[in-house]
């Protein structure tokens, strides 16, 4: 469909009226497929995973704690995600993705399953997902989808 639009004349000055009109209709059709497209779902697989500021795991972050996050695809695949928990989540919730980003955390280590130190992230921020379809917000964070 966009095969004969790769090498297009960024002077659209030049376009013929006709030309305009199947580029906007082509990018409306563009944007109507992503939009039919389902948003991954967000399920709480674990909580309170302890963290630690150095890679060693010996000095323990006050807070926050990690929540992981199992992100399931409209295509069947999931992916586990790590996170700083932005609030207290309940295992099981299925939330709307949201981060509170006024508080970054860069270089956060974990105990791995077997039980050894892994990097958990080099930078992230603090996961605040809301409860699936209520598409509120806390008052007073700045969040971002």
């Amino acid at each position: 469909m966009f095969s004969g639009r790769v090498s297009i004349s960024t002077n659209w000055k030049e376009w013929s009226e006709s030309k305009l009109e199947t580029t906007i209709d082509e990018g409306e059709t563009l944007v109507d497929t992503l939009r039919a497209i389902p948003a991954p779902k967000f399920t709480i697989e674990e909580t309170d995973i302890k963290l630690f500021q150095d890679e060693n795991c010996t000095t323990p972050l006050p807070q926050p704690v990690g929540v992981r996050v199992n992100i399931r695809y409209s295509d069947g695949s999931n992916a586990l995600r790590m996170y700083p928990a932005g609030r207290k989540f309940r295992i099981g919730e299925q939330v709307d993705p949201w981060w509170e980003t006024r508080r970054p955390y860069t270089r956060i280590y974990y105990h791995d399953s077997s039980g050894k130190p892994a990097l958990a992230w080099d930078f992230a921020f603090p996961f605040v997902g809301f409860i699936a379809g209520v598409g509120a917000q806390a008052p007073g964070l700045v969040l971002r989808p």
